[in-house]
């Protein structure tokens, strides 16, 4: 981000740090001061964090495994020897000894990397490729769309648009092809809060307020296990009828990247 909006950065950071140290955050079901969100609005990226590279940053990298080799008579060379010698005989006959006695064909089977390993390899992210997964909760929308009355606050854009009422203890409980979790928003000081919650490895909080120039200002803090914690800021102006009549409806990200 800019130096300029640090003081911005710092207002709404405290707010995520107050949800994130108790789990899933308290939420009224008004401000504190009279405030609308209510709009449509533009990613300003001249003023936001690059969230697709902060993504890919912390994504966890597949560790390789070393591929045996083996010489002329099917016995696994180390590092630094030059194999090519008759099988070493073991005493008591003539069999191979320990591992000596695999063939090149079957240590080719057996050898290929792995992809993730420890907790890496906890499917957290399901069938879904880990950058999929964690972009679609860290990598803000293009455009939102905003309305907000006084019981129900709708939120998002295209497939994406929830409808909250602020401050209900009951979640919106959502399962699609990333995984089941629980949605609550609600108000927290004169920010709109939304809480994402899957119980064990995944912990979202996103939470949007008006700026003193008329922008929207948004941190997303997206906790996956496993994974470094994300912290994302956006910042939002609202948008043309001709931009907005532009723009497609957008869903999730595509597979793929």
């Amino acid at each position: 981000m800019r130096s300029s909006a640090s003081r911005w950065v710092v207002a709404i950071g405290c707010v995520v740090a107050l949800a994130s140290c108790s789990g899933v955050p308290r939420l009224t079901s008004a401000p504190t001061a009279a405030v609308s969100l209510s709009g449509h609005w533009i990613l300003d990226g001249a003023a936001s964090d690059d969230a697709t590279a902060m993504v890919r940053a912390v994504l966890p990298h597949p560790k390789e495994v070393r591929q045996p080799r083996y010489d002329g008579w099917g016995n696994e060379v180390s590092d630094g020897s030059n194999g090519g010698g008759p099988p070493q005989s073991s005493g008591r006959g003539g069999g191979r000894q320990g591992g000596g006695s695999r063939s090149g064909r079957n240590g080719a089977e057996t050898g290929g990397p792995s992809a993730f390993s420890g907790r890496e390899a906890s499917p957290v992210w399901g069938r879904n490729k880990p950058y999929d997964f964690l972009a679609y909760f860290a990598v803000p929308e293009t455009r939102l769309n905003i309305q907000q009355q006084s019981t129900v606050v709708r939120i998002g854009s295209g497939e994406r648009l929830r409808a909250f009422l602020p401050g209900d203890e009951d979640p919106i409980n959502l399962t699609d092809r990333f995984g089941a979790r629980a949605l609550r928003g609600g108000w927290m000081a004169d920010a709109f809060v939304v809480s994402i919650d899957d119980g064990k490895n995944l912990h979202v909080i996103d939470s949007i307020r008006s700026s003193r120039d008329g922008a929207l200002e948004r941190i997303v803090e997206v906790k996956v296990t496993g994974i470094k914690t994300l912290t994302v800021h956006s910042r939002y102006r609202r948008a043309t009828e001709a931009e907005w009549a532009n723009l497609g409806d957008e869903g999730p990200p595509a597979p793929g990247r």
